[in-house]
């Protein structure tokens, strides 16, 4: 295990979790897989697989902690999954005939070789970014934009340097919509509960804090009132709507699409079974769908120490080898570490 934790690589990460569970025909798919690990120094490993289609990581986190709690046998009052998401977003049931676009457009799948790196970014490199994306547009970004911001920025310029010029991007990021609500749904309610932001993007917004910007910016239109109309009567064309308007905007001969996801802020380091907090919560996104997955995508974590990020990043094979050497983007990163064992 001290080796995994050292040297993180997907190879064997992916032995510690059963994600072959789910590489089978719908009709007969788990809802959730778990595998424990044992090693032979006493440490132990557990490895999850869910389907997204029903569970989000809001919801994985509520599962956990529910589960650790009984194991733990605590005293403290046991917070329970949240069933009840069906009375507060009302199935919505299609009628024949009814054209959706589809929630993963083809914007988002991309054949061809393609590499996962792990990439920590700690307390200190947090910071600085913080510091470099703070303008009069900008005060007191999250970790999560600052980070996101500088991923794309250095991925935009890896690939004009493929493409040979600066090629038009569109950035999508989902958007956890519980505490968007007034009030805020609690984070146990059980489902997959997310919308997305698109951002369409030009060479000319190169510029870190403008990239910030606009990441602020665009995340501040889930809001109250659009979480709101997804509950009414219209609720199948508004979400209808959002999907044709990221697929509109994509022009897949002349632009790029990237995919953030964050996972901060969950407390998946805050998991106690009894022998501890976890030294390590990842995940493995890319092993899932190895010949045709979301290229150009990046999962966002929390570091153990809960001030830093790590990035797990899918990126085009050669655009990753010019990511890998651009000074910039080397002076903020520690590359394919677990920040508690740098």
């Amino acid at each position: 295990m001290f080796k995994i934790l050292q040297h993180p690589k997907d190879v064997f990460i992916t032995q510690l979790v059963p994600w072959q569970s789910l590489c089978i025909q719908p009709e007969s798919m788990v809802q959730v897989a778990i595998q424990v690990n044992i090693f032979y120094c006493g440490g132990i490993a557990f490895g999850f697989q869910f389907p997204h289609k029903i569970i989000d990581a809001a919801t994985m986190i509520s599962l956990l902690n529910t589960w650790a709690s009984l194991a733990l046998k605590s005293c403290k009052k046991i917070e329970f999954p949240n069933f009840v998401a069906s009375s507060i977003f009302p199935p919505i049931h299609l009628s024949p005939g009814k054209n959706v676009p589809p929630l993963i457009g083809t914007c988002f799948l991309k054949e061809g070789n393609h590499v996962g790196r792990r990439f920590v970014f700690d307390a200190t490199a947090v910071a600085k970014l913080k510091a470099k994306a703070t303008s009069t547009c900008v005060t007191n970004p999250s970790r999560v934009q600052v980070v996101t911001a500088f991923i794309l920025k250095c991925c935009m310029a890896a690939s004009k340097a493929v493409f040979g010029s600066p090629r038009a991007s569109v950035a999508h990021h989902a958007v956890n919509v519980r505490s968007r609500m007034m009030p805020p749904l609690p984070e146990n309610l059980v489902g997959s509960l997310l919308s997305k932001v698109s951002i369409r993007l030009t060479s000319s917004d190169l510029e870190f804090n403008n990239l910030v910007a606009s990441i602020r910016s665009a995340f501040g239109k889930i809001n109250a009132d659009y979480v709101k109309s997804l509950q009414g009567h219209q609720r199948l064309e508004v979400l209808c709507e959002t999907l044709r308007e990221a697929e509109k905007i994509f022009d897949r001969e002349k632009m790029d699409s990237y995919f953030f996801s964050s996972w901060c802020n969950m407390g998946f380091h805050s998991v106690n079974f009894g022998w501890g907090k976890p030294i390590w919560a990842t995940s493995i996104a890319e092993k899932l769908f190895p010949q045709s997955f979301f290229v150009n995508s990046c999962w966002l974590l929390d570091t153990r120490e809960g001030d830093g990020v790590e990035a797990l990043l899918i990126l085009d094979e050669k655009e990753m080898d010019i990511l890998e050497c651009d000074a910039e983007f080397l002076e903020f990163v520690l590359q394919n570490l677990v920040s508690s064992y740098k």
